[in-house]
């Protein structure tokens, strides 16, 4: 299912124009730009940083406040208010620690014949 193009007041909220639009969805493959799905539904959220006074500003300032487009649940599950850069390594740091814990768990608890067999 393509992807339906926002209304006009939605893309107006975020100072977006359509062509402008069309070209962040055509850099992202027509996906979401985080889990690279096509949406089921046709559509994805324009998701921006939640810059406190961003309702004030003028549309053509809110504009630089986007940082793409994204499916419901990503924007919703991964970007919700108040992450940012330094959240989101210190979340890649902590699944990274868990990743190494099992792997050393792994190669402590399984026989040497069972890995050497995991790497062919």
């Amino acid at each position: 299912m393509p992807v339906q193009t926002p209304s006009k007041q939605t893309l107006a909220r975020y100072g977006l124009s359509e062509e402008v639009w069309r070209k962040m969805l055509d850099s992202q493959g027509g996906k979401c730009y985080i889990c690279e799905k096509e949406p089921k539904k046709g559509r994805l959220v324009v998701d921006h940083f939640h810059k406190k006074g961003w309702k004030d500003m003028e549309p053509a300032c809110r504009v630089v406040w986007v940082r793409g487009l994204l499916c419901w649940y990503c924007n919703n599950r991964f970007l919700s208010r108040g992450i940012d850069v330094k959240k989101s390594k210190k979340i890649v740091e902590y699944l990274e620690a868990f990743d190494k814990k099992i792997q050393e768990y792994e190669a402590k608890s399984m026989p040497a014949s069972v890995l050497s067999k995991q790497g062919e």
